[in-house]
This record gives structure tokens, sequence and C-alpha cells, in this order.
């Protein structure tokens, strides 16, 4: 939790932003893991426009959104991923997911939550460290996420 008090800066107010994050991994057959994550971003209501949530801003998450599409003070999303070893240091991934921003907790609503699934490729790089590239699908739109590291 991080709490930016008023006298501290020169917004007026009084700011705290407090993240939560679940990830869990199980082994399902040979080569192949199932991965979920489940993530939270709260923010105070007098969050300035530059310090809000934007979904898909980055490659961990709503992959395929492009960052600033949609905001709002606050982001919950989920996302699960089967994860593959191919051959060798190739390997692949399918996913889907979902996810929203919202002004305030009594403004959340199901109806609001936007899916997230795609497909991409691993190239192991060295020993845990992969390189990869995914096309991430989203309510009318998709793009590529190419990145030294896995989404989570």
């Amino acid at each position: 939790m991080l709490i930016y008090p008023q006298f501290a800066n020169s917004y007026n107010h009084t700011l705290f932003s407090t993240t939560a994050v679940f990830d869990a991994y199980q082994r399902i057959w040979a080569g192949g893991v199932l991965a979920m994550d489940l993530y939270g971003q709260f923010n105070s209501s007098h969050t300035p426009w530059t310090l809000r949530e934007e979904l898909g801003s980055g490659a961990d998450r709503m992959r395929g959104y492009y960052g600033g599409r949609y905001i709002d003070s606050n982001q919950m999303t989920v996302q699960m991923e089967l994860r593959q070893h191919i051959y060798g240091r190739l390997g692949c991934v399918a996913w889907i997911g979902g996810g929203t921003v919202f002004p305030s907790s009594s403004k959340l609503r199901l109806a609001h939550i936007l899916p997230n699934y795609g497909l991409g490729l691993r190239f192991e790089f060295k020993h845990h460290v992969n390189i990869r590239i995914d096309y991430g699908f989203g309510k009318e739109t998709g793009g590529f996420v190419f990145q030294f590291a896995e989404a989570f």
C-alpha cells in the first residue's frame, strides 16, 4: 500500500494506492503447466488522471489492448495460461482472461468485463529466461507483445 499524504504533494488530497496479486501454478502433465493470475490495483477516488489505471498498458495483463483506451481509478484482471514445452528450447502458450477498470467498488459491474485471449511462442534464452512473442485478442482489438520474460 502506498500513501501520498496531502502535505507532501501538490494535489490537495491524500491519495492511496493498493495492489493485490495472486498467482498459482500447477503442473498438469509432462511439459504442461497451468498458470493463473488474479490482479487488482485500487486507488483513491481523487486519483489524478496521470496516476489512474490503464487496462492493457503493459505486456503482462490484457495483452492485445493498447494502453489509454480504458482508464479509471481501479483495475481488476484475471487470466489463465496453458504453457506447453514443445521441443528443446521451444514452447507455446494459450491464454484466456478478462478485466475491467472502474471508478469505485460500488460501480464495478460484471457486464463491463472485457475479454482477453491469445496465443504465443516461447524460446528459452537461458535457464528460466524466456523470449516471448504473443498475439492477444480483445474486444475489437488485437496486438503483438515481444518481451524477455513471462507475463507472470
